[in-house]
């Protein structure tokens, strides 16, 4: 299934528009206020179609200046609706009347080599033909029974339009909305469910504060890190090498969850005392495990489930770990306790835990002193010093994410996780798209068409999403991108995406203020927006835009952005056209003629200096401009490439003269 066309009658600042999201099919209404007719045209034959290479049906580029609509379509398209008018009663008439007006449109699909028209126009759109399906009242046909598709809106920017805050509805159309704020709303769901705290009353929480103190010491940046864990794990599986390969080594340490306790009670004068008191308790009686966790932070998590242990009064007392191992220590706790088997998995799981992570080596610390603050206990993973034990860890965390029943979890601290802020949007959106199944595993999200529960080998195939058909809408790609990422970010989003949801259908349609990006698409690919005097949206036609594929920045930058005033910061543009109207009226200030020596444009620069020069002295100046080795090299290296590409010219002639004479 493929979004073709649409046309929207009403949405913010789109009126009346339509959007054509192929080059194969010529797509028209008869009236873009009151359309009767839709016209579609077969052009398939003259049109090339660059990124079909499976799993990709298409990709479109949506550009444009600020406030032109690219932001309104995508959510538009997110929301999926189109209802019918329908009456429900008198005081509800101006509302729905509104709300019909905002969900009156056109679409236009193709399901294999299929066209249908859908819409839920007052009266019935004429399309030859084509098969229609028109949402009336007494003719209710669902746009979800039709799409059958996985949407999935992602984007990078913390402002989202309010339909789309939350994180899915579905079947048997699935819209999964992944953005920061939804995240924030998966990992609070997900932290409640590893401390149990979601199948806890209220009564019981009060009464044991520990799994709420230390489940508020968790947030959506821990979470993000534990997805990043469970993206390299896909990667691996997939053998996607070279991507692993660029991974830069992090470290882990585990957190104390009395050091948790100790620290919230202290700035929450209402925190249970209880809990407070046995804090103090286990400290003072349980003093001989703080020199092992100097040693070893990873023990750690030995002290934590002891400490839960005897909050929840599992065990009565302690006992001295003076003379003995912690394993002969829970040996003896274990053996003839009942009711202790949770604890019990928890110890397995710790033991299994720190076998792993005891492969790799210890941060190296300036300062000698354990006890010092500054001093980090963490250990250092790296898939290049040791891919076995990398492997062994990052799928540890696979496994255990999706059972939400993880001890190590709750206390693991994945630090120095570091990117630069475009590696780091950009990883959002794959490790998103990847960890998919494990968020609705999270959210509770099972719709109809999947299984009762998702099996292992589901989720590490990622064939655990529902429709065959997916819908990528990515807001704002090249969001916090440096130029260099631009420039390789729909080549990394191809790569990507065809291992990802290699088993798929997948269209993308994505919006961007970067010029080398669009540099990718051809003007056929591209939907340009404006906005017209009264501060509505304007689709303008591509076919009048220049080819935008492979084409240089600055012409990309004037054209498809919509730059009348240039590629000139403004600050900058302003400042030099003061300079020239105050030289051009035979004025000086000081400072110009060091102005002028900072502007970068050689031509632009020189043509101040005459100015300048001849308000200065009462004539232009003859003088040659002296050019650096480096600027003679540049001309040198300039004026070959211009002779190379004249003599192609000529040889092109040349031959096309001969054939006309043949």
């Amino acid at each position: 299934m493929e979004l073709l066309y649409l046309w929207i009658n009403r949405s913010n600042c789109i009126h009346c528009q339509e959007f054509i999201f192929t080059s194969e099919y010529r797509i028209r209404v008869d009236d873009k206020n009151e359309p009767k007719k839709i016209i579609i045209e077969d052009n398939i034959q003259n049109s090339l179609n660059i990124y079909k290479n499976k799993p990709i049906l298409n990709i479109t580029a949506v550009v444009g200046s600020n406030g032109s609509g690219k932001s309104t379509l995508l959510s538009f398209i997110a929301k999926n609706i189109c209802s019918y008018k329908f009456d429900n009663g008198k005081e509800y008439e101006r509302f729905q009347a509104d709300l019909y007006q905002k969900e009156k449109s056109i679409y236009v699909f193709k399901d294999d080599e299929t066209l249908v028209i859908y819409h839920n126009l007052e009266n019935d759109l004429d399309a030859g033909d084509y098969k229609t399906i028109h949402n009336s009242e007494g003719n209710y046909s669902s746009l979800d029974d039709l799409r059958k598709q996985t949407i999935v809106y992602l984007t990078n920017s913390l402002f989202v339009n309010e339909h789309l805050e939350n994180y899915s509805h579905s079947y048997p159309v699935i819209n999964y909305n992944i953005h920061p704020s939804s995240l924030y709303l998966v990992s609070k769901k997900y932290y409640e469910k590893l401390f149990s705290i979601d199948k806890m009353k209220d009564d019981i929480i009060n009464s044991n504060m520990l799994s709420w103190r230390t489940n508020s010491n968790r947030n959506k940046h821990d979470f993000q890190n534990i997805l990043d864990m469970y993206y390299y794990a896909y990667l691996v599986d997939n053998d996607c090498i070279v991507e692993i390969d660029k991974i830069i080594p992090f470290s882990i340490c585990i957190e104390s969850s009395n050091v948790i306790i100790q620290r919230t009670v202290s700035s929450d004068q209402n925190a249970s005392n209880h809990l407070r008191d046995r804090s103090q308790e286990f400290n003072k009686l349980f003093s001989g495990l703080t020199q092992m966790i100097e040693d070893n932070n990873l023990y750690t998590l030995y002290n934590n489930l002891l400490f839960e242990m005897y909050c929840d009064k599992a065990i009565d007392e302690i006992l001295s770990l003076d003379k003995m191992s912690i394993e002969d220590y829970f040996d003896i706790i274990f053996n003839g306790n009942n009711g202790l088997e949770k604890y019990e998995k928890y110890y397995k799981e710790i033991n299994e835990f720190i076998s792993i992570a005891e492969e790799f080596p210890l941060y190296e610390n300036l300062i000698d002193n354990k006890s010092d603050l500054a001093n980090k206990p963490d250990r250092v993973i790296s898939y290049k010093e040791n891919k076995n034990a990398f492997q062994a860890f990052i799928s540890f965390i696979q496994k255990k994410i999706y059972l939400c029943d993880s001890y190590v979890l709750r206390y693991l601290k994945i630090r120095e996780n570091y990117m630069s802020s475009g590696e780091r949007a950009l990883t959002n959106f794959f490790s998103w798209l990847v960890a998919i199944p494990i968020l609705d595993n999270i959210m509770d999200n099972t719709p109809e068409e999947n299984d009762n529960e998702l099996s292992e080998d589901k989720i590490k195939s990622n064939t655990a999403t529902y429709n065959n058909n997916y819908l990528l809408l990515i807001d704002e790609i090249d969001l916090y991108s440096h130029p260099e990422w631009q420039r390789q970010i729909i080549k990394v989003l191809v790569d990507r995406i065809s291992i990802i949801l290699k088993n798929k259908k997948v269209q993308i349609i994505l919006t961007t203020h970067s010029p080398l990006l669009l540099s990718d698409f051809s003007k056929s690919n591209t939907i340009y927006l404006r906005k017209n005097k009264e501060g509505n949206s304007v689709v303008c036609d591509s076919q009048l835009r220049k080819e935008t594929f492979g084409a240089n920045i600055y012409t990309i930058l004037k054209d498809a952005f919509f730059l009348e005033n240039g590629a000139v910061g403004e600050f900058a543009r302003c400042k030099l056209l003061q300079l020239s109207d105050r030289l051009n009226n035979g004025q000086i200030d000081e400072g110009d003629e060091l102005l002028i020596r900072k502007v970068g444009s050689e031509i632009i620069r020189n043509e101040l200096r005459k100015k300048y020069n001849k308000v200065k002295n009462g004539f232009v100046s003859n003088n040659k401009v002296v050019l650096s080795n480096k600027d003679n090299e540049e001309l040198v290296k300039l004026r070959k490439q211009l002779t190379d590409s004249l003599k192609v010219i000529d040889k092109m002639i040349y031959e096309g003269g001969k054939n006309d004479t043949d």
